[in-house]
């Protein structure tokens, strides 16, 4: 198996007025690494904000047949980490850091149940599980926050189960015996 970490940073400029705290925006974030500096800003003297910011850790075979992939996001209220990114990144993409004996084989996805129709959740689920098949788990099971559960259609086939360690708007896709 293969790591690799991505690092996603805010960029210390003067005309950027960033915020205190909560989540950086997307558009605030840029590829950065330790040794090169920012992409978008090669040989430059741009440097990384010390606060906010994106890790993400992609974990695949050797043969590259699956990908398993974690995202934690610094708020801006504190300081980045390499290594807590790194970590909590790692704990995600392996759901072991969910602390749960009955998620230690399935994937974590995260999309807005609101903005979506019951046919359209449906749609979303039925994807989840084809992917997860095409990297060889047969899914049975669904795992979603409590406060989702009123919004998440029945499925035929399908176990649908409420665990309050799923983040909210989050779902979580495996196979319980």
């Amino acid at each position: 198996m293969q790591m690799l970490c991505i690092y996603d940073r805010v960029p210390e400029v003067p005309f950027l007025v960033l915020p205190k705290k909560g989540r950086p925006h997307l558009a605030l974030l840029y590829r950065y690494s330790k040794k090169y500096g920012f992409e978008e800003w090669a040989n430059s003297d741009v440097a990384p904000h010390t606060r906010g910011g994106m890790t993400t850790v992609f974990l695949y075979g050797e043969d590259k047949n699956w990908l398993l992939s974690g995202v934690a996001v610094c708020s801006m209220s504190d300081n980045f980490s390499y290594e807590t990114g790194r970590k909590l990144a790692l704990l995600r993409a392996t759901n072991l850091g969910l602390g749960h004996n009955n998620l230690d084989s399935g994937i974590m996805y995260r999309f807005d149940f609101k903005k979506l129709d019951d046919k359209g959740k449906i749609s979303v689920i039925n994807s989840i599980i084809e992917t997860a098949r095409t990297w060889g788990m047969e899914p049975n099971t669904a795992y979603i926050n409590p406060n989702d559960a009123e919004i998440i259609p029945k499925m035929d086939g399908f176990t649908l189960k409420t665990s309050k360690i799923i983040l909210k708007s989050h779902i979580w896709v495996g196979f319980e015996e």
